[in-house]
């Protein structure tokens, strides 16, 4: 199985590395680089996109600050990364965002044949 992770802050990076430490094929990609070549350092593949980054994943997982962001990353027609998923696969939104968002991503995603599934976590590390 092929997990991605995008979003590496303070909970991101933690909940990336927990994968990788039980064995978990990981890739992952954040804007700032400092935390993907941490997480490079301990097996994780880098992606040099979000878009590439979800092309082979059966899981991806999202740790994104604001809907706004989630929304540019993930939904948007354009350049969302929802278009790069293969259908049928997760993803699993671990973002601050309130459940009317979530609802909206799920539709979205669900036209275009992707699973959702809205995680969303709270405190920090």
């Amino acid at each position: 199985m092929q997990v991605t992770f995008i979003g590496l802050g303070i909970m991101g990076s933690r909940m990336a590395r927990n994968l990788l430490d039980h064995g978990v094929a990981l890739t992952v990609y954040n804007r700032s680089q400092e935390p993907v070549q941490a997480l490079e350092k301990a097996g994780a593949k880098a992606a040099s996109s979000y878009r590439e980054a979800v092309a082979q994943a059966d899981i991806v997982f999202t740790m994104l600050s604001t809907p706004e962001v989630v929304e540019q990353i993930a939904l948007d027609e354009a350049v969302g990364f929802l278009g790069n998923m293969q259908a049928g696969r997760l993803w699993v939104d671990c973002s601050t965002v309130n459940p009317s968002f979530s609802r909206h991503a799920a539709e979205v995603a669900e036209k275009m044949g992707i699973e959702f599934l809205g995680a969303p976590v709270a405190g920090t590390k």
